[in-house]
């Protein structure tokens, strides 16, 4: 897909797989959030967060090893950096137990800031 568009690894790996992989937790997460159910929503969007970077990420390099694909762990500077702030701030925002509407204007402009990098990241494998 990236030889074919104009996306760079960076946007599809950051901002359109999680989307499209999350769908079904995005849909309970809203749904649950709207019944006025704060803390299951947390719970679902955290505990997807969680299930992908524990077990899908660590599986896909086995299984590309097992297939003979170059796949790693290395992220760049950038990803890295973007990978420890975006969880420090939701410890930070959730720590409390509560939330408001602002700790959620927070992270989503947290969300925006890495999509904003990654769009204006130069390619590395250009």
């Amino acid at each position: 897909m990236v030889a074919d568009t104009v996306l760079s690894e960076s946007v599809i790996g950051l901002i359109l797989l999680p989307i499209a992989g999350n769908v079904a937790e995005h849909v309970t997460a809203l749904s649950v959030a709207t019944k006025n159910k704060m803390d299951l929503a947390i719970g679902v969007s955290v505990g997807s967060s969680i299930q992908i970077t524990l077990f899908v990420t660590p599986l896909v390099v086995i299984i590309g090893w097992i297939l003979g694909k170059d796949m790693t762990l290395y992220f760049s500077i950038f990803e890295t950096i973007a990978m420890v702030a975006s969880a420090f701030l939701v410890v930070v925002l959730i720590l409390n137990g509560r939330t408001n509407y602002f700790e959620g204007s927070l992270l989503c402009a947290c969300y925006v800031m890495v999509g904003a990098g990654a769009c204006l990241l130069p390619d590395s494998s250009a």
